[in-house]
């Protein structure tokens, strides 16, 4: 019921059933600190804070979508791992996602906050931030990950979905990038098409 709760969003109503069952020592129900308030435009994620807390501490901020690769992921991705456990060694899209990605779960994840703190701890340079509102990305689910997105002026210009295990997605991910401008080519590129098939997972 609780779990239900966070991921309908039912923040209050989630705490006050927790507190309500004290005896059952349920997961804590995480902070929300909205100290920043988004303005009109602003493309809202939640950030959460590496403490010591029980619970954990979620914090608003605003995204931005000028240069941006953002990564739609999942901790219990087998593909989502192998991306994030691949990247930042590599010697081309490691330092370029070092400055501009952000790698980001559903407005759901809340409900799986405290469980997020932990990745992020065992994996510092691809940490995953929660989407505060689905209804403002330009994909039709969160499900399918992951999938790269990449923003070039706050609009979408160019998109992958998958991973492969061993490797082989990098060159797609690579041209996808050349083609957003975000890369330059240092060689052929292939071409757009269809990925292929196992290379994405779903939550």
């Amino acid at each position: 019921m609780q779990h239900a709760l966070l991921r309908s969003g039912r923040i209050e109503e989630a705490r006050a059933f927790t507190a309500s069952l004290s005896d059952l020592a349920l997961p804590p129900v995480p902070h929300l600190d909205t100290s920043y308030a988004l303005t009109e435009g602003d493309v809202g994620i939640w950030k959460i804070i590496d403490d010591d807390a029980a619970a954990p501490t979620l914090q608003l901020e605003a995204i931005d979508l000028r240069t941006r690769i953002v990564v739609v992921s999942s901790p219990g991705c087998g593909f989502s791992n192998a991306a994030a456990a691949a990247i930042p060694d590599d010697p081309e899209l490691g330092p370029l996602f070092a400055r501009h990605a952000t790698w980001l779960m559903a407005p759901t994840a809340i409900a799986e906050a405290s469980m997020l703190r932990d990745w992020n701890r065992r994996r510092p340079l691809t940490p995953i931030h929660i989407a505060v509102d689905a209804g403002q990305w330009p994909i039709s689910s969160f499900d399918a990950t992951p999938h790269f997105l990449a923003f070039r002026d706050g609009a979408l210009v160019e998109r992958y979905e998958g991973w492969q295990r061993d490797g082989s997605s990098r060159d797609a991910v690579h041209a996808m990038l050349v083609r957003a401008g975000l890369l330059r080519s240092t060689g052929a590129a292939p071409s757009a098409g269809d990925n292929p098939q196992e290379t994405s997972g779903h939550r």
